[in-house]
């Protein structure tokens, strides 16, 4: 027996003369593959009206519907593609070959600046990023980047273009770090866990450890101070002692950040300046420095109209205060999951 497909190459057009083929596996989410398919085509994904056909198709014939709002156009393309696929007597690769129904005419993009249309993609600044840090000398190659992590710099991840969209899309949605240090939570990397998102990859790789109990038979369980002389209680003998981390939980939500560095309002800076270009939100740290705004924890000690009589304009002081409100929500969450991860590999003793 054949063993049964699992992927499915797809055939872009990045213009009318060149095309890039990716990969795909056949399980991947929805929103994903759309995600990446407008994020490798640079095309908006608001108003782009996309088809398919695959390869073996006469090229006059007509153009199978891929509406990005329905899942079943994606996922018939594919059962379609998958029963060709595994046909024996197929001769040649089976290709999905995508169709921008409604591309912009060639006048448009050369009054464009300088034929950089595509610039204006929502992921593109992310891509190129991206492409940037996880570069790879040793492996180098059009489709080819690595992730390695700081205690294993000889181990390289291989990331193909779906991995980096997904990543970039993280970023866009300042659920990622820009620095490219840690890899997203959407995405799957062996060695990496898929839940731990920050969790540094020596905690995740370790396997679950059982508990060690202590036999303690000399000694009583409390201190003297705790324990009532006169009153009766079960034997010493055998019992069994164990420390769990489960019982300093709450001191330790409450007192885990309190040995890191609080967030930088300029990293937050950064990420909505990405987000906002046109809002020029770096502009006004001289501004916040000057009143000792340093830390994003301190932005909500102030109001509105003390930003505006600051100098932000009314229509950025809004998105300020929400985005990082936002952003400190996720980044104490993503703490909250990190320690829960932490103690669920601890060693109890």
């Amino acid at each position: 027996y054949g063993q049964a497909v699992e992927s499915v190459i797809v055939r872009l057009p990045l213009n009318d003369k060149v095309f890039r083929d990716v990969d795909f596996p056949v399980n991947i989410p929805h929103d994903n593959f759309f995600d990446c398919i407008f994020a490798i085509m640079a095309v908006d994904r608001a108003t782009a009206e996309l088809g398919w056909k695959s390869n073996n198709e006469p090229n006059f014939g007509p153009v199978h519907r891929l509406a990005t709002d329905n899942s079943d156009d994606l996922d018939g393309a594919f059962r379609t593609l998958l029963r060709k696929m595994n046909q024996t007597r197929r001769q040649e690769d089976v290709i999905m070959e995508i169709k921008h129904l409604n591309p912009t005419p060639i006048e448009a993009q050369r009054r464009g600046s300088n034929n950089n249309w595509a610039a204006d993609s929502v992921y593109r600044a992310e891509l190129r990023l991206i492409q940037e840090k996880l570069s790879c000398g040793v492996h180098a190659g059009p489709n080819r980047w690595c992730y390695m992590t700081s205690e294993k710099p000889d181990e390289h991840i291989a990331l193909g273009y779906e991995e980096i969209c997904l990543w970039a899309r993280s970023i866009h949605d300042n659920d990622s770090d820009p620095d490219c240090l840690l890899p997203p939570r959407c995405l799957r990397l062996p060695g990496v866990s898929p839940t731990a998102g920050h969790v540094r990859a020596n905690t995740i790789s370790k396997p679950s450890i059982p508990p060690i109990h202590v036999n303690i038979n000399n000694a009583p369980l409390l201190p003297k101070a705790n324990i009532n002389q006169t009153a009766p209680g079960p034997s010493a003998r055998n019992l069994k002692r164990t420390h769990s981390v489960v019982s300093t939980e709450e001191s330790s939500d409450s007192d885990g950040d309190s040995d890191e560095e609080a967030l930088r309002l300029s990293d937050v800076i950064h990420r909505l300046h990405r987000k906002f270009p046109l809002l020029n939100f770096p502009q006004y740290m001289p501004l916040l420095k000057q009143e000792g705004i340093i830390y994003a924890e301190t932005v909500a000690n102030f109001s509105e109209d003390f930003y505006t009589d600051l100098g932000l304009t009314e229509g950025a002081v809004g998105q300020f205060l929400s985005s990082v409100k936002r952003i400190l929500g996720s980044e104490k969450r993503e703490k909250k999951r990190v320690r829960a991860y932490s103690r669920q590999y601890s060693v109890e003793i």
